[in-house]
């Protein structure tokens, strides 16, 4: 039977491995991958009810997927999966109904999907493995001892934990109490006693102090731009990489970066969803919180957060501006929101598409600022810069920012398409 946490397990296994680019891992879970893709290619589309295979395709190549393998695995995956519909041959004009989310919810679907690909029994173990980490940490014998009561073979057992450590789905420490190793998962218990203790352990003792302020301080408003903890960067880095705090990434166009830290545990005080393990809502929350922190009220600066993302909520979209146009991409890109663009060529009109994201990121909003029922907000968006978003995954795994020069144009170029496309769908030139 379909599992809401084990959809959850395959997709953080799908979001490790495409972030570390780990392609021996890839060709282990070789379900997983496929099922991890379609549902991130499900999650793009959901709420867009129809769409051409062109602008789907498009979609697919902004994720990264080429449209030999949408049209030979996702598409035929997502369709057996009742999470697309469509009659006739596939070309660029074919409608194509989106059902994401319908029938079951979208994590239920994509372990759904994952029986589809018909995973190996290593496969499977090691996602077994990966998901017993996020229950609690646990001797290594003992994990082993559930995955065997859980009816997987002890000769699968030593390989398949390797494969999920390899993913980065478990971490393993070594207890002097127990005599042997602990497994856990970096997503739930990556702010365990274990790890941070050590690395706590080795400062001294002013430096232990200030960490433990900055983690409070990331429990008690999330979002927290890096330069005002007051930290110095080596500390924050190694406060990052051991997972005491989780740390995103905002990148403009002209190279400037911010980062904003937030709490290990965000994930858990979400409402959760596939949106969350695809990080739609820091994606989301990030935006916010640049154009709140750092714009220029000449090009836009976001004064009240809060009335923004409520009228966006409330209304599905806030007053044109030329700011529509040049920062949203990444959010449009993964569906969050669509642009339409204005007869003028300057100005655009934003449309909320997944109110789930936004609501869930109101929350997180409100910890951070305060309330404020400012009623102008709607009137003002994010400033002029494209933008570029780093995963905690990918910020872990020190990974080069994604969206660097020639590959913030392409995605620039990818997005005008879009546009251009679901122009011709409004207007009916293509069904």
């Amino acid at each position: 039977m379909a599992s809401k946490d084990h959809g959850r397990a395959v997709l953080r296994t799908y979001v490790n491995l495409k972030e570390r680019n780990a392609l021996q891992s890839r060709a282990v879970f070789d379900a997983t991958w496929r099922a991890g893709a379609a549902i991130e290619l499900a999650e793009r589309v959901r709420r867009h009810e129809r769409l051409s295979y062109r602008r789907l395709k498009k979609f697919a190549e902004i994720q990264g997927v080429p449209e030999s393998e949408l049209r030979l695995a996702l598409l035929p995956l997502l369709t057996r999966a009742g999470l697309l519909q469509y009659t006739g041959e596939v070309h660029d004009d074919l409608e194509i109904i989106e059902q994401v989310g319908v029938a079951a919810g979208t994590l239920v679907q994509c372990d759904e999907m994952w029986e589809l690909c018909s995973p190996s029994p290593r496969e499977a173990t090691a996602v077994q493995s990966a998901e017993l980490g996020t229950t609690a940490p646990m001797a290594a014998s003992h994990h082993q001892a559930a995955l065997e009561s859980a009816g997987f073979p002890e000769a699968l057992h030593e390989q398949a934990i390797l494969d999920a450590q390899a993913a980065g789905l478990l971490h393993r420490q070594r207890s002097q109490t127990l005599g042997e190793d602990v497994l856990f998962s970096p997503y739930v218990w990556t702010n365990n006693a274990l790890n941070v203790a050590e690395f706590i352990s080795k400062l001294p003792p002013n430096e232990r102090e200030v960490l433990r302020g900055v983690a409070g301080r990331a429990l008690q408003l999330p979002g927290l731009s890096e330069e005002s903890l007051g930290v110095s960067e080596n500390l924050l880095r190694g406060a990052r990489r051991v997972g005491l705090i989780d740390a995103t990434r905002v990148q403009t166009a002209n190279n400037q970066e911010r980062t904003f830290v937030f709490p290990p545990t965000l994930e858990a005080t979400l409402s959760g969803g596939s949106t969350e393990s695809l990080h739609h809502r820091k994606l989301f929350i990030a935006h916010i919180l640049y154009g709140h922190r750092y714009g220029y009220p000449g090009t836009g600066r976001i004064d009240y957060p809060l009335a923004l993302v409520r009228r966006l909520i409330q209304e599905r979209t806030v007053n044109p501006s030329s700011a529509a146009r040049t920062d949203y991409l990444l959010l449009e890109a993964a569906g969050v929101v669509r642009v339409e663009p204005l007869d003028d060529g300057r100005r655009g009109r934003l449309h909320l598409l997944k109110e789930d994201v936004a609501r869930d990121s109101l929350e997180v909003l409100r910890a951070a600022l305060g309330d404020d029922e400012s009623p102008n907000a709607g009137q003002l968006l994010l400033p002029g810069a494209t933008m570029g978003f780093t995963t905690p995954e990918r910020d872990r795994a020190s990974l080069p920012d994604i969206q660097p020069g020639a590959e913030r144009e392409a995605l620039e170029s990818a997005v005008e398409e879009l546009r251009a496309e679901l122009g011709r769908e409004v207007r009916g030139e293509d069904f």
